[in-house]
This record gives C-alpha cells, structure tokens and sequence, in this order.
C-alpha cells in the first residue's frame, strides 16, 4: 500500500514541478546560528556521494568566506573560526563535543528561565483558570473521551505551522513542569506532535524530485504510518497508556534522587544502543540467547508487580513484596548512596529532602534548638532520676528506724 500510494505521489510530483517547504524558524535562529558556526554543505554532499575531490578534505567548517566587498577574508566571521583550520584546529571531533555541551546548556537554560518565568509571572487565577480550561474534559454528556483526540488534533496543528516536534514539545516540558498541563494531557499533545512532524519529511520528499523521489516519498510514508501505528496501539485502550505511568514514576524517582536523570540519559542514548548495537554484530543466535531471558525476567517482574499492587492475596508469601532479594535488586539507596560519595559537591547529586519554598538556613537553626531542647530534655530525666532514687533511700532509712524504735517501746 505504501509502495503504491508512494508511485502515485512520485508521478503526480514530477508533473507539479519543484516546491520547498517554508520554515519559520530560519528566520529567528538563522543570523544566531551563524555567528556560532557555518558548514560547508557542498563537502557534506560530496561526502555523502562519495566523491573523490573532496575526499582529502579533513573539516565541513565553511572556510572561504568574502567580506563586503566580495573580497577574500582570512578568517570567517563566526565564533567556532577560531577553533577551526583557520585557529587553533582542535579537529572536528571536539568541536562536535563542545557544540553538543554549548546545545545542551543552552536547552536546560532555556527551560528552567520558561519554567521560572511562568510560576512567577502567571498568579494563582491565571493557573487555576488554565489549569481548570486545559485538564478538563469536553463538558458535553458522552463525548468526554473525545478530549484526547482533540488535543492529539491540536498538537498535530502546531507542529505543522512551526515545522518542529521539537520545539513543541521544549514548550510543552515547561508548562507541563509549571503544572499547568497534566501528563493526561501532555501525552495525546506529545503524540500529536508526532503526527505533525511527518509533514515535514512529506514535504522534503516530495520536493526532492529526481528519479529517487518515490523512494523518499515512500520512506517519509513509513515515517507516518510508524507514529499512526504507535498511537493505535498505546492509546485508544485506557489500560495500554503505561507510557503516562512510566512517566510518572521516572519523574518521582528523578525528584528523589537527581542523578537518575543523567543515568538515563546516559544508558538509554549512549549504552543501550551501544550494547544493542554490539549484540547484533555477533548474529540473530546471540541476541536471542542474551536478550530473551533478559524480556522474559523483565516481563515477570512487570507482571508480579502489578498482581502486588492489585490482588497481592493471590501471591504466595514470599511474593508479596521484593523484601527476598537483595537490597540493591529492588532500592536505589544503595546507588545513591555511592554516588552521593562519589560527587558529594555536586548539589544536583544531592537527594532533594528539604522542599524548595523552605530555608535551609532556618532549618538547621531549628534543628539545633530542637537538639537542644531535647538534651535539655535528657539532661531532666536524669536529675529527675537521681532525685527518685535518693526519695527511695531515704524512705527505706525511715522506715528501718520507725521499726528499730518500735522495738525498743514493746521491749
């Protein structure tokens, strides 16, 4: 279906002629971008087509670059120029290292001046009402599970105006940090914007012409038939939405224990893959021998987890919670405590037990009075204690002197 849908476009293409696709955003980012970096895109093409005049070129930073006057500059006019074969030539590698940490901090900046800028900014009507417009459902009697939909619907808009999922959902994530937008609400918008997103490589493909043009229309219609096939799947059924929970979880423990956001980042861009990769090198036996224990110990796992959390009275005793295995299986305090070791001085390694409106400051104040207070306390009991005591003796001496006197009268 695929193949023929992708033949019909390709023919109906090639008679429209050439057409490109806007994007916005050029227009903002473009004059910040170059005066960062510039690429050479003629050297990534003959890379890309192999061909063998550039095959000694060793860097795609742009390197002749005229001035006004059309005449040659010694040095491009953008800030990378410096590192590049024209400065100090650290070699692409590193460049991409730095670009990639530069990119990075730029996104988390960016994120937590959005995600500070709108709980300061927005009062508490401004959140009540949006929180009260967003979160809620379609007030019409029946049509209630519709509200999904709609805002699939509305994500997938947004994305085909601004050409980018991305920087959809980077407005999303703060707004959704600001708890204005429910993760209920967030998912249908996140999956929509993978819809709107598909626009993008159609309208690529279809301008790309040439005699591949059915190839690209065909790999840019797996790319939408991929998302549509994804949404049906985790969506319509309410019990499949594990990705809402997953979510949830990952944000609990993350707020716990800050490191674990790095951890996955790290494992799941960089080492998954890496193994993965690794593991099909070897042939279709190996991945079948190391990973299908692995799914079969991690569906179990899933299974007894939810029987523990729903019906527990169907499992045998020892089942009834993770307590049999070793600490390490089934907690992160273990983890935490050994990279809270490691990068104590780090304050995102640190777990978060004080709630951010309070002053750390004034808490350990109050702990210092309170420890005094309760030494004080200690200090009480034991005079109490002592005096106790010697109330005890002294009665007892009474006692044997009342009954020595007695003795003497009778006698």
């Amino acid at each position: 279906m695929v193949d023929h849908i992708a033949s019909s476009k390709g023919n109906s293409s090639s008679l429209g002629g050439e057409t490109s696709s806007p994007d916005f955003l050029k227009k903002v980012t473009g004059p910040f971008t170059k005066s960062i970096i510039q690429l050479d895109k003629h050297v990534l093409e003959a890379w890309a087509a192999n061909d063998p005049e550039y095959a000694n070129v060793t860097t795609i930073l742009k390197l002749n670059c005229k001035g006004e006057n059309e005449t040659m500059l010694e040095r491009c006019p953008y800030l990378f120029a410096f590192l590049g074969p024209q400065g100090s030539d650290i070699g692409d590698k590193y460049m991409g290292i730095l670009l990639l940490a530069l990119a990075l901090g730029m996104l988390s900046g960016c994120l937590l001046g959005m995600v500070k800028s709108l709980n300061s900014l927005l009062g508490t009507r401004v959140k009540g009402f949006i929180e009260r417009t967003i979160n809620t459902d379609i007030p019409i009697r029946g049509l209630g599970w519709l509200t999904g939909y709609m805002y699939m619907f509305v994500g997938a808009v947004i994305t085909v105006l601004v050409q980018s999922s991305s920087v959809f959902t980077s407005t999303l994530t703060p707004l959704a940090g600001a708890g204005l937008i429910s993760l209920e609400r967030a998912y249908p918008l996140t999956l929509g914007s993978n819809i709107g997103t598909t626009t993008t490589s159609l309208i690529a493909s279809i301008a790309a012409g040439g005699e591949n043009v059915a190839d690209a229309i065909q790999i840019a219609l797996v790319h939408l038939m991929f998302n549509l096939i994804g949404i049906i799947l985790f969506y319509p059924i309410p019990v499949l939405r594990w990705p809402i929970s997953l979510a949830r979880t990952l944000g609990d423990n993350t707020a716990q224990y800050r490191w674990i956001s790095l951890v996955y980042l790290i494992g799941m861009f960089f080492l998954f893959p890496i193994i993965i990769f690794a593991i099909s090198l070897a042939g279709p036996l190996a991945m079948y021998i190391i990973l299908l224990p692995i799914a079969i110990i991690i569906i179990l796992a899933i299974i007894i987890n939810l029987v523990q959390n729903h019906k527990p009275s169907i499992l045998p005793g020892f089942l009834k919670n993770w307590d049999f295995l070793p600490l390490f299986l089934h907690s992160l305090e273990p983890y935490d405590k050994i990279i809270t070791r490691l990068c104590g001085w780090c304050r995102c390694c640190k777990p978060s037990t004080v709630s951010p409106t309070s002053n750390t400051g004034e808490n350990e104040e109050e702990n210092t009075e309170e420890g005094k207070k309760g030494e004080e306390k200690e200090g009480g009991k034991e005079k109490e204690g002592k005096m106790e005591k010697e109330a005890s003796t002294s009665l007892k001496k009474m006692t044997k002197d009342n009954e020595g006197f007695e003795n003497y009268e009778v006698v």
